[in-house]
């Protein structure tokens, strides 16, 4: 059974030229993943461990230069990572607290250079992990400003991909409503968000439509003619 883990994950591992590929070949690329990925979360249901040893043994040295590595291993760890709650469920708290390896191994990309990737790809599924193990952050609040100013800094919200800044738009949202009954995270973080969605938070050309509705109906008030 590891064995057959090892194979089915290391196969789910993107070919670096798969971004520019043609359009057919990436579909089926996909598609072949999906089931290889499916056979991780399934034999994650049932055996956890294998899952938490592949990580530790293969993937967990590379975690401190995920900034630094090709991004289709950089993005290959992250998922697997995700994938993992998948595989384990409604009890992801027990396998990644505190002290627990899977807690650890969240800790360690948090605290590494992934948020220097320049690919999509990696950057998306850093937000994804983020958002899964948001409960990592209330025993280390330490590590949730750094992942706030990734979203919404030149990595999140101001990224250049479009795609990359609408996930951090959800994921920022899902993050926030996480925190949400935890007092200490949202007083200490509410200000730094509010400042940094602030200019999102505006509707273009808005004043000058209402600007002409009200110059538009004073002027029809003013011009009416007594009978």
């Amino acid at each position: 059974a590891p064995a057959l883990l090892e194979t089915a994950a290391t196969r789910m591992q993107y070919p670096e030229e798969w971004f520019e590929s043609e359009e057919e070949a990436a579909a089926y690329e996909t598609e072949y993943r999906a089931k290889l990925q499916k056979v991780v979360v399934n034999m994650t249901r049932i055996l956890p461990g294998s899952t938490l040893a592949l990580l530790g043994a293969v993937f967990a040295p590379r975690i401190a230069h995920l900034g630094e590595v090709a991004w289709n291993e950089a993005e290959l760890l992250l998922t697997l990572v995700y994938a993992f709650g998948d595989g384990v469920g409604a009890v992801l708290h027990e396998h990644a607290s505190p002290g627990s390896d899977m807690f650890e191994m969240v800790c360690a990309i948090h605290a590494s250079s992934v948020t220097s990737h320049s690919h999509p790809l990696v950057l998306t599924a850093y937000f994804d992990v983020a958002v899964r193990y948001h409960h990592v952050f209330h025993a280390r609040p330490d590590l949730l400003p750094r992942v706030l100013e990734a979203m919404i800094g030149g990595s999140g919200l101001r990224s250049g991909d479009a795609h990359v800044r609408a996930r951090a738009s959800y994921v920022l949202l899902r993050l926030v409503t996480a925190f949400r009954d935890d007092e200490a995270l949202t007083r200490d973080n509410a200000g730094y968000i509010l400042d940094g969605v602030q200019e999102f938070l505006h509707i273009p050309f808005a004043s000058v439509f209402i600007e002409a509705g009200a110059s538009g109906g004073g002027g029809g008030g003013d011009s009416k003619e007594e009978p």
